[in-house]
């Protein structure tokens, strides 16, 4: 799954997907801020399957919906999943 994340973010134009203005999607707010808060729970219990896939799940629906307040934090949860840091998942 984190293969296909980064697939996926390697397709999108970084730059304009960035640039982009933050979607007024609530939905889409709601949905991020439940995947990370499960994958912080995830993180505390030591469970990394379900850590890696709510995290994945987060960034990808980032890519195709856009940017909201919560995109941030799931880029840093997936990037710190991706380089192995323990201590940036607790983010």
């Amino acid at each position: 799954m984190i293969t296909e994340t980064l697939n996926m973010y390697e397709e999108v134009d970084a730059d304009e997907w960035l640039k982009s203005e933050e979607t007024d999607d609530k939905t889409l707010a709601i949905t991020l801020q439940f995947f990370s808060a499960i994958a912080l729970s995830s993180y505390f219990c030591r469970s990394y399957y379900v850590l890696v896939s709510f995290v994945c799940r987060a960034v990808q629906l980032s890519l195709r919906k856009g940017v909201c307040p919560h995109t941030p934090i799931s880029l840093i949860q997936f990037t710190s999943m991706v380089i192995n840091d323990e201590n940036a998942l607790s983010c």
